[in-house]
Order: structure tokens, then sequence, then C-alpha cells
């Protein structure tokens, strides 16, 4: 799993609640609950499949290499 928010900042996306709602699959996102983080302790996470679908989208140059 990766964090959604890590990925989007390295790839360029600047808004990834929005690269998330494009992503819209159930299989490729979830919540995960991180413990010691204050405020909201839930991120979301992407398995494999949605770093490649969000590398793709992505303008960064290189970034499907």
């Amino acid at each position: 799993m990766f964090v959604a928010a890590d990925v989007c900042k390295c790839l360029g996306l600047n808004n990834a609640r929005q690269a998330m709602v494009r992503l819209n699959s159930a299989d490729v996102i979830s919540v995960r609950r991180t413990d010691g983080k204050r405020g909201n302790p839930n991120v979301n996470t992407v398995t494999e499949a949605g770093l490649y679908d969000l590398v793709l989208q992505s303008r960064v140059p290189g970034a499907e290499a």
C-alpha cells in the first residue's frame, strides 16, 4: 500500500483528493488508520495498481519511465 498524498506529491499532482476521485475504484483505494498522528489519523492509500494509475495521470516528464 502507498500513501496517496505522498505519491501525488512525487508525481506533481497538486490535488490528491481529485486524483483519488479519478481512480474511482474500491479495488485500488482504501483508508488506513495510522498511530501517533494528531488530528485525523486516517490516510488514503492506494494499491500497486492504483499507483500505476496515478503515474499514468501525471504530467511529470519521465513519470511513466
